[in-house]
């Protein structure tokens, strides 16, 4: 289970590989995956623990789990929709990884795969849906 789970250097390494497959020649994949394996286990994030986490400036790798809704922004205007968070960059701010997201990252730890269907399945059988074997091909036909 993600929550037990206690991230070593190697998982470490699986994820980072997973994520570059993804983001391509990013020279920040290695401090990415640190805050979103945390992020994975605690839910959220906030500014000053993924400062703590990588040590450094956190901007960087905020914004660019932000760009690709690998973290969230807690902050809204109206709504808890993606088009409502408001990407505040500062002290006391908090981020929170969607729950697909988690699963992905939960899977690359052991894998070393971002694998976007086993991540619907595991996540769709989580929350009890009685044809979550139908989910995965639901998605292809929209994609």
């Amino acid at each position: 289970m993600i929550e037990n789970r206690k991230s070593s250097r190697h998982s470490y390494d699986r994820l980072e590989k997973a994520l570059s497959r993804i983001l391509g020649a990013v020279k920040s994949t290695r401090k990415l995956s640190q805050v979103l394996a945390y992020a994975a286990v605690k839910g959220t994030v906030s500014y000053q623990e993924t400062k703590e986490i990588i040590r450094d400036d956190p901007e960087d790798i905020l914004l660019l789990a932000d760009k690709w809704r690998l973290l969230l922004p807690i902050r809204t205007t109206k709504s808890a929709g993606w088009e409502d968070r408001v990407l505040v960059l500062r002290d006391g701010e908090k981020y929170e990884i969607p729950n697909l997201i988690r699963y992905l990252v939960k899977n690359a730890l052991d894998t070393g795969k971002w694998d976007p269907e086993k991540s619907i399945i595991e996540l769709f059988k989580k929350f009890g849906e009685p044809d979550w074997e139908k989910i995965t091909g639901l998605v292809r036909s929209i994609a």
